[in-house]
């Protein structure tokens, strides 16, 4: 890809990416830059050095590779979300970059229906960037208040016990995760 675009109109950030969106953070990865440097630099970029757009590319990338199984079939966004939040892909990735990916790419899709740690039923209404997997729900069922039915808002994030643990009727308990604070994202940088 990167030799059908070199010396095209196409902007050099782009033609960036599609050369080193494969180059981990850490330094492993690929390509060995010696074709794109005219062996001027050999090896692999690694960390700053690796272009931004690249990164969050790379990110994006494996997003969605993690969105199939080993077979081909499709998985819940959950899963593809808690795989990436594992510590396999900790120094893969610009620790900045795939933060931003977990914390904005929502495990629930607004509207989705899900069933409660509790039992009860109830539609994604607002997701949550400070815990992805704790969103604000509205239950389908309502209940009584002050003498007449209202449809009861909750925020998971005020209830610690309550959790999503179906959506569009799969389990997705074993998937739930849980990120730390954003003050630790200075702490996770490679060096």
């Amino acid at each position: 890809g990167y030799e059908l675009l070199s010396g095209t109109q196409f902007p050099a950030s782009a033609t960036q990416v599609v050369l080193n969106h494969h180059q981990r953070y850490d330094g492993e990865g690929w390509p060995d830059m010696a074709l794109a440097t005219k062996n001027r630099r050999t090896g692999t970029q690694k960390g700053q050095d690796i272009h931004i757009f690249s990164r969050i590319v790379a990110v994006a990338n494996a997003l969605d590779n993690l969105m199939r199984d080993a077979e081909g079939q499709r998985r819940p966004p959950i899963a593809a979300l808690h795989a990436l939040a594992g510590e396999k892909y900790d120094k893969w990735f610009d620790p900045l970059v795939r933060r931003v990916m977990l914390r904005r790419m929502p495990p629930f899709a607004m509207g989705a229906q899900v069933k409660l740690s509790d039992g009860r039923a109830a539609a994604v209404v607002a997701p949550s960037l400070k815990q992805p997997c704790k969103p604000t729900v509205r239950l389908l069922v309502p209940e009584e208040r002050d003498g007449a039915l209202a449809y009861t808002t909750i925020d998971l994030l005020d209830h610690p016990k309550l959790h999503v643990a179906q959506c569009a009727g799969v389990d997705v308990r074993k998937w739930l995760y849980h990120l730390p604070d954003d003050s630790d994202v200075r702490a996770l940088k490679v060096g």
